[in-house]
């Protein structure tokens, strides 16, 4: 599983009750409940660390990969300092410490050296002001300020009001406050009703496109790294070795044998994606969504069995995209939103992942196709369900303007052309190479929408017109995408129309 926010918390309530308990039988019950108080949306990409160590460790041995640092403030629970320059321990304090400009003392106590900070012992002074010196170490190792936050139960409803003291203290470091939140009393007590400030902080973190698409993309990893073991599992209960072979959409219509894709490739090619989008966004890099979709459509270069299945036009909008990437006819890269990146990287998912199996008369196997096809059509139930929040909804758009939609603006594209399509993909595909080119995106979109709600085509004036409804299948699952799609679409009609307008007011 991969985790892109970091909770360090060492769960310590000041309560006698919960002292009481050895740690290791705490541990898995108290941090369960603990996520709790998170929108489910984010429960499966939350790594938590319950301790100071455990905390500075993590960071220094996964620093890249996490975006969101949440900070308990006094982490003095259990906490020992071990300098010994040969153990594993003592290696990540030293690490840590040499960010720190802390005025250690040394005092012998006969084999063993104490270490203070005015006059203190270091691990006292440390456990108070955890929260203080990791933001100092994050900051220095160029992790983002402004995606920490200090997650605290001294604020301002508490009567000892350390806030204002922490405040101060990083104002006479000259610097910048994280968010400071807190807890509130729920915490200390059953961990299960959710903070509402820290979730509407967390929702405006993730609310800016770029870590709006990287969170989708460790949500997106895990699930499929979820569905790829259960495959397994199946597989191994019934003692079949699918790897090489696995039944998937893209391999049913992929033509070329050595082409074809295994679960663990899949694998593999969403974390090269991954690699496109580090943890600190770059300034003046615009085309990521472009190159990142280039690496992950690569596979769709392969020639494809034409109608095969209904799914094979999907197929080939992932090709279009590869062929017009491949052949520079984007004219600009950057112009590529990142929700059509976020839908085509889903779109291309399920196509590697979504199974089509032929018959069989053997009963071992014909389980394993049925309990196969049921998980992997759940699972991508579930994926729609864990990923909408990840695209923009317009609860006010009516499902028949999309249709409207649809249906007028691909009757005008018919009549410019000079045959009759077999298909719409087939117009896009000759428009996206002969077309302008700033239409691009437009029509890769448009070809995306002709894939699924098609129901009907009429020919008229060496055109057609095609008819388009909703299906049952559709309506469940591709709403949403619909709606988002139809949001893209109108937005880019316009744009054009207001270019258009433009060149003809000069």
């Amino acid at each position: 599983m991969k985790k892109n926010i970091l909770w360090i918390e060492d769960f310590d309530t000041k309560s006698i009750s919960v002292r009481k308990h050895k740690s290791s039988q705490k541990s898995t019950e108290v941090v369960k409940n603990a996520l709790g108080i998170f929108d489910q949306k984010y429960r499966d990409v939350i790594e938590i660390k319950t301790s100071l160590f455990e905390g500075i460790e993590y960071i220094i041995t996964h620093k890249g990969e996490f975006d969101c640092v949440i900070l308990d403030v006094d982490m003095s629970k259990n906490l020992q300092i071990d300098m010994d320059e040969k153990t594993h321990k003592g290696k990540i304090w030293r690490e840590f410490l040499k960010h720190m400009n802390l005025p250690l003392k040394q005092e012998k106590e006969g084999n063993r050296i104490d270490y203070k900070v005015n006059n203190e012992p270091l691990a006292a002074y440390l456990g108070k002001n955890a929260g203080f010196y990791i933001v100092l170490f994050l900051i220095s190792l160029g992790f983002p300020k402004e995606r920490i936050i200090m997650f605290t139960a001294y604020g301002g409803s508490n009567p000892d009001n350390r806030v204002s003291a922490w405040e101060t203290k990083f104002k006479s470091a000259s610097l910048f406050i994280p968010c400071i939140i807190d807890k509130g009393s729920t915490f200390h007590s059953v961990h299960k009703e959710r903070n509402e400030e820290l979730n509407e902080c967390l929702e405006k973190l993730y609310s800016q496109e770029y870590y709006k698409s990287r969170l989708f993309l460790y949500v997106i990893y895990n699930m499929f790294a979820f569905c790829k073991d259960e495959i397994s599992r199946i597989n191994r209960e019934h003692a079949i070795e699918d790897k090489g072979n696995y039944k998937s959409i893209f391999n049913y219509v992929c033509k070329d044998a050595d082409k074809k894709m295994h679960l663990d490739q899949v694998e593999d090619l969403i974390e090269n994606v991954l690699f496109y989008f580090p943890c600190m966004e770059h300034n003046g890099v615009k085309d990521l969504n472009y190159q990142a979709l280039k690496r992950f459509s690569e596979p769709f270069e392969a020639d494809y069995i034409g109608n095969r299945i209904d799914e094979y036009n999907a197929y080939r909008v992932m090709k279009l995209y590869r062929n017009w990437s491949a052949h520079s006819l984007f004219s600009n890269p950057e112009n590529l939103s990142d929700e059509l990146f976020r839908l085509l990287v889903v779109v291309g998912l399920l196509l590697l992942t979504e199974t089509r199996f032929g018959n069989s008369n053997d009963e071992n196997e014909k389980m394993r196709i049925l309990k196969t096809e049921s998980f992997v059509q759940k699972w991508k139930e579930e994926l729609w369900d864990k990923i909408k929040f990840l695209f923009h909804i317009d609860v006010g758009t009516k499902e028949q303007e999309i249709l409207d939609y649809l249906e007028e603006y691909n009757w005008k594209v018919c009549k410019e052309w000079d045959e009759i399509p077999k298909n719409m993909v087939d117009v896009y595909d000759k428009y996206g190479k002969k077309g302008k080119k700033q239409m691009q995106f437009h029509y890769l979109l448009d070809a995306f929408m002709n894939c699924f709600v098609m129901n009907g085509i009429e020919y008229e004036d060496r055109a057609c017109r095609t008819h388009y409804a909703l299906s049952g299948h559709t309506e469940g699952i591709y709403l949403n995408l619909f709606r988002c799609a139809y949001s893209m679409l109108v937005d880019t009609n316009n744009t054009e129309s207001s270019k258009s307008n433009a060149n003809n007011e000069l």
